[in-house]
């Protein structure tokens, strides 16, 4: 029987310092380590700063974490209100915009500044982030979720469950006549692959035809997956490619 240890624990000034002691791999390590992570954290009132941890404050579900405790020490975990906090910093009059120009502006500042990429497939810090704001696991397709996150931290319009499906938008938003065939700034943007299946982002203009959109899961050129890529970019694409525009505020 395989038997993991889990990770010592030991305090130096206002940090939390993990020993790992003979975890042979990532695949192999326990449940155990995270547990004890999550309990000392709670006893103790201290906030994991080394790891970049969210705080009591986050609106993310710690129970949909890796059970995997290399993640853990890895893996920064990102809050609504941190991310709210930093755009109203860097976007003077972020609070006076409409919601669905702030969700743009939350998605370029994914784009230009954070640069989000995954590390591994459909994981990393900010990939995890929005899968989890969107309540599914890591590992999942993630371009609705991203949409999902930046649309929270906006304050505009989204779907309260299913968030991280492309054909839920588009279902509900179906339902409340959102969805229109021009695409206007701060729209979202989606496409079918199949019944249940798509592929979303955000409208930054059109013109001539062409739609310029921020987009999560994608590629950043015409080569490699349009629908699950390696990164949050921002894409030119021929407007006939979207089945339609959603309004969200």
């Amino acid at each position: 029987m395989l038997v993991t240890k889990a990770p010592i624990f030991f305090q130096f000034g206002a940090f939390l310092i993990p020993i790992l002691p003979n975890i042979p791999a990532r695949s192999q390590t326990s449940r155990a380590g995270y547990d004890l992570f999550l309990s000392i954290r709670s006893n103790s009132r201290i906030r994991a700063n080394p790891f970049n941890t969210v705080n009591e404050q986050s609106t993310l579900n710690p129970k949909l974490a890796p059970a995997d405790c290399w993640g853990i020490f890895s893996m920064a975990i990102h809050s609504i209100s941190e991310v709210r906090d930093t755009m109203q910093n860097r976007v003077k009059g972020f609070n006076d915009l409409l919601p669905a120009e702030r969700a743009l502006q939350v998605m370029a500042y994914f784009a230009d500044t954070v640069h989000v990429m995954e590390e591994g497939n459909n994981r990393g810090s900010w990939v995890e982030t929005f899968l989890r704001n969107a309540g599914v696991d890591p590992g999942n397709p993630w371009c609705a979720s991203a949409v999902k996150f930046a649309c929270d931290v906006a304050g505009a319009w989204s779907p309260k469950s299913g968030s991280a499906a492309v054909v839920t938008w588009k279902n509900m938003a179906r339902g409340l006549n959102r969805i229109f065939n021009n695409p206007e700034r701060g729209m979202l943007c989606y496409m079918m692959h199949t019944s249940t299946t798509g592929h979303i982002g955000i409208v930054v203009r059109s013109a001539l035809g062409f739609t310029y959109s921020i987009e999560g899961n994608t590629s950043s050129g015409q080569s490699g997956s349009q629908r699950d890529g390696d990164g949050l970019y921002r894409r030119v694409r021929r407007t006939s490619f979207w089945d339609g525009f959603i309004k969200i505020g």
